[in-house]
């Protein structure tokens, strides 16, 4: 485990704590025994006062949490839904890229998202650094290579394949722990004339809607679009549209290309929403950890005294919603 000094995003050293969860076990970690114990790490979010991005304080080794991994995208009814969806989505806006190349895929899993590709007779390549995940999407005809990725891994892949005219990494950026590493090997990856679709849980859901529960160990980085385009911009990529996806309770997919571009009604309608709701605010953040307390202390009140809960004007328990997933 390693604390951060400074944000995974602009650097700065303006980190402030906010919100401590005590120490929690991985959310993937499944003891094998009744009476095994938990292994335990800090869980904290600070606010960065350059960029407002929030984040966690510590950083678990990525090869502890991903190189075994548990989840399989292909499991979820949902996410086939959308990754029909998806494919359509992207290829709108790209329409060159029939003619002009194949389809990328970082942190691909089981290869669920590339397969509405394939069945179109693009060329696809998945990236994925777990090996037994990675061992079933080729079973099933994905390509796929069980590696890590960032910037060097970009330049094996543009030097074994050429550049991908289409790039896309669908609910893992929050979870790397070198965020601007992966965000080079995205821009590296891609043509100039191709787009990058940059899917994640969006941090304006988590905070009105108070889903502290999706505050975990893999979630390093909680975006908003001013975080998500400050990351972006800083590698010359630049967001020309925005959407929303079902998965993980509320998140928005980005589509990004090289250069200056001219930014939807969506992207200019976020922007805005976020400025007239202070999202990026610390005050704002700050209120959340307070809420997230109350909603707790709230629901043990409830259960020591047997009796219904009391909404005080909170919203349900995150334990209470039903997920896309």
């Amino acid at each position: 485990m390693e604390p951060i000094s400074s944000c995974r995003v602009c650097g700065s050293k303006t980190v402030e704590g906010f919100f401590d969860l005590g120490k929690q076990p991985l959310a993937n970690s499944l003891p094998d025994r009744a009476d095994a114990k938990d292994e335990v790490f800090p869980l904290s979010l600070s606010y960065c006062h350059g960029c407002t991005l929030v984040q966690l304080n510590e950083t678990i080794a990525p090869e502890k949490l991903f190189s075994h991994y548990l989840w399989l995208t292909g499991t979820s009814l949902t996410a086939h839904k959308h990754a029909e969806a998806f494919c359509e989505a992207v290829l709108s806006r790209t329409p060159q890229a029939r003619e002009k190349g194949y389809v990328l895929e970082i942190a691909s899993n089981d290869g669920t998202f590339l397969v509405p590709f394939q069945k179109k007779d693009f060329p696809v390549l998945g990236i994925d650094p777990a090996k037994n995940v990675a061992a079933m999407a080729r079973e099933k005809g994905v390509p796929t290579d069980p590696l890590f990725f960032g910037s060097r891994t970009a330049d094996d892949i543009i030097a074994a394949n050429g550049e991908a005219e289409i790039v896309f990494a669908r609910n893992v950026l929050p979870h790397v722990a070198g965020t601007r590493d992966f965000v080079e090997g995205l821009q590296k990856c891609v043509s100039n004339t191709g787009t990058v679709a940059i899917e994640a849980h969006y941090a304006k859901v988590i905070q009105e809607d108070l889903h502290y529960d999706s505050i975990y160990h893999e979630h390093l980085c909680y975006f908003t679009v001013k975080s998500m385009e400050k990351l972006l911009n800083d590698f010359g990529l630049h967001v020309f549209d925005i959407t929303e996806s079902p998965i993980s309770g509320g998140s928005l997919v980005y589509y990004a290309k090289k250069g200056e571009v001219t930014p939807s009604m969506s992207v200019v309608r976020y922007r805005q929403a976020e400025n007239a709701s202070k999202t990026n605010e610390f005050s704002q953040w700050k209120d959340f950890a307070a809420r997230s307390f109350a909603h707790r202390d709230n629901h043990r009140r409830a259960l020591d005294g047997g009796g219904a809960i009391a909404s005080q004007g909170l919203p349900p328990s995150p334990c209470d919603r039903r997920h896309p997933v």
